[in-house]
This record gives structure tokens, C-alpha cells and sequence, in this order.
């Protein structure tokens, strides 16, 4: 296996490297990033699905975000607290929208 990774890598840089691009592990890689103040430009399509990140609440400390159903062009998921739901839709291993969806 080739890698592009420097010697020092960060544990967590090696296991997005090893990581399937599911739409899942799109959207947790990018909320990872963000909530650890890292750039996660390479992740988004571009700086509106940063602000939907935002406006959704989806930073905040202690959320606790569940899949529900990972699909090929997105992943839908809630929070666990206050039950509210989203979808995130993602094309070319970015994300290109959220949004709250209703039951």
C-alpha cells in the first residue's frame, strides 16, 4: 500500500486514509474536523454547506448525532437529544446539502 501521509500523521488522518467513503464516514469526518477546529474544505462542496452545518446546530458540544440510513447519495440522521432529523446529501465524496427533514 502507498501512502501520501508524512511520518508523523495523526492517528486520526491514518484511519480517514484507511476509511471506505461511505457518505457516513463523509459527513463524521467533516463534523470530526470542524468540531476540532480543522479545515474540512476537501469534505463540503462548498462554504453554504458549512453555513447548513452551522444553522443546523450540528457543532454544538455534546451532540450526539445517530445514522439511520446510509444511502449511496447521502446518509439521513438524528439527533439523539432532541429528535430532530436531517439529511445530508453527498455527490463526488463531498457533502452538498443538509437539512432538517420532518417525519
Amino acid at each position: 500500500r502507498q501512502t501520501d501521509l508524512p511520518s508523523d500523521a495523526t492517528l486520526e488522518q491514518v484511519l480517514w486514509e484507511m476509511t471506505e467513503r461511505s457518505p457516513y464516514a463523509i459527513l463524521y469526518e467533516c463534523l470530526r474536523r470542524l468540531r476540532s477546529g480543522l479545515p474540512a474544505d476537501e469534505l463540503v462542496a462548498d462554504a453554504s454547506v458549512l453555513a447548513q452545518i452551522d444553522e443546523n446546530g450540528l457543532l454544538g458540544a455534546g451532540l450526539r448525532l445517530i445514522p439511520d440510513e446510509d444511502m449511496v447519495d447521502g446518509v439521513s440522521f438524528s439527533d439523539a437529544k432532541s429528535q430532530r432529523r436531517f439529511r445530508a446529501s453527498v455527490r463526488g465524496g463531498r457533502i452538498v446539502g443538509i437539512e432538517q427533514v420532518s417525519d
